[in-house]
């Protein structure tokens, strides 16, 4: 039997029509909230300063494929060529900017606007995710294939279903998009992406798996995109949320956190603005090095994408400071989110079970109990220990008389 073309059966979640659906709708005019000149000018020294202290010029996957989509931006972004820099974050559907963690780049762009047959479901697309994450926060009964009713019309619009998601949250959602010629689901809150669904559920979950109220926490994302999550985090009143990313994603994800939330809410990397500013972007680099404690961390579509090395250094790092893991993950890469915490944790995740609002994908939340804690503090002072015996060389034998005689009583 020969395999089935058309995928979408198994890439949505219900057989549905939604009436109230229009579909796809592209906004031409300027954004609204453009920055100063000075804005720009942060987040070009951010860049550089990323890059300034790089260990290592390849990102793996986005070394070997990616970055060469954004070489173009790299020399803008060096040279501070303010004018070009604004033209290419302002209007990422004319360049690939956001390939690699964002639907707005040239060539879906492109197709768009010829109106592609494969695109043109993209805001039922949205509304199918809409209604799931209606689900998932308990606004909506959860739907039953079984029942009699399984195929009816579902003729709430997508604000009607915004609404009971409000309801649950809080809080009034919007949806900023900074950009020329985005594309959405129309609402009357903006236009609704794919991407900004998937970061209202991560913000809503790691609320949830928070010890702290939201006034208290501080979250931390690996690999945060343009930094979505970081928005509907702050708009639940999360006290503080720390982005870890590549020198580009940082750039892009920096413009659409100054537009949407102001750019004196920003600490940019290598600005020294981490104790007070309530979002943070941090390099790899000075994330590895810096000493802070986090309530939750999380990984969505990343932690599995780096360099196996990089990977166990980001999950030791998070074992040290915050005491939950969150990773919402696919399986198809070498090294599945199970494999790295035995490997620097040795335990499992503590829960997993199929991801809401994305079929093949798997969510994870790995906790760091007292025996995760020894585990990681061995890793680091082993190194230690061996350079102090190669100095002094009666060290190692006291050590290990002094272990055999705290085990004999």
């Amino acid at each position: 039997m020969s395999a089935p073309q058309d995928k979408s059966p198994w890439v949505n979640f219900r057989p549905h029509q939604f009436p109230g659906v229009d579909g796809i709708v592209e906004r031409q005019e300027h954004p609204k909230n453009r920055l100063s000149d000075q804005a720009l000018s942060r987040i070009a020294k951010a860049y550089n300063y990323c890059w300034s202290i790089a260990e290592t010029k390849e990102f793996s996957l986005w070394g070997s494929i990616i970055f060469k989509r954004h070489s173009l931006f790299h020399e803008v972004a060096k040279q501070e060529n303010l004018g070009r820099l604004r033209a290419m974050l302002e209007w990422p559907a004319t360049n690939d900017l956001f390939y690699g963690f964002d639907n707005l780049y040239q060539e879906i762009s492109s197709t768009c606007r010829e109106g592609s047959p494969e695109l043109k479901g993209y805001g039922l697309i949205c509304m199918d995710r809409l209604v799931t994450l209606a689900e998932a926060v308990g606004a909506r009964r959860q739907w039953h294939p079984e029942a009699d009713t399984w195929a009816d019309p579902i003729q709430q619009s997508p604000d009607d279903v915004i609404g009971s998601i409000e309801k649950v949250l809080g809080i009034r959602l919007d949806f900023p998009s900074p950009f020329r010629q985005a594309f959405g689901l129309p609402t009357a809150r903006g236009l609704v992406s794919d991407r900004a669904i998937h970061a209202i559920y991560l913000a809503f979950r790691m609320v949830q798996l928070s010890q702290q109220p939201p006034g208290r926490s501080c979250f931390l994302e690996i690999g945060g995109g343009l930094g979505r999550a970081a928005y509907y985090s702050h708009r639940l009143g999360v006290r503080q949320y720390v982005i870890v990313d590549i020198p580009v994603t940082l750039a892009c994800a920096a413009y659409f956190l100054m537009c949407s939330v102001g750019p004196e809410r920003i600490a940019l990397p290598g600005e020294g603005g981490e104790a007070t500013a309530a979002i943070c972007l941090m390099a790899p680099e000075d994330f590895l090095k810096h000493r802070k404690n986090y309530d939750v961390a999380a990984s969505v579509d990343a932690i599995t994408e780096f360099a196996l090395e990089t990977s166990r250094k980001y999950l030791m790092k998070v074992a040290e400071s915050s005491p939950v893991m969150m990773s919402i993950n696919h399986e198809l890469n070498a090294e599945m989110f199970r494999d790295l915490c035995l490997q620097t944790r040795g335990v499992l995740p503590a829960s997993r079970f199929p991801y809401w609002l994305r079929k093949g994908y798997v969510e994870e939340v790995a906790m760091s109990g007292d025996k995760v804690v020894r585990k990681v503090i061995r890793a680091r002072l082993r190194p230690t220990l061996r350079a102090m015996a190669a100095r002094v060389p009666y060290l190692l034998p006291a050590l290990r008389a002094a272990r055999r005689a705290l085990k004999s009583r």
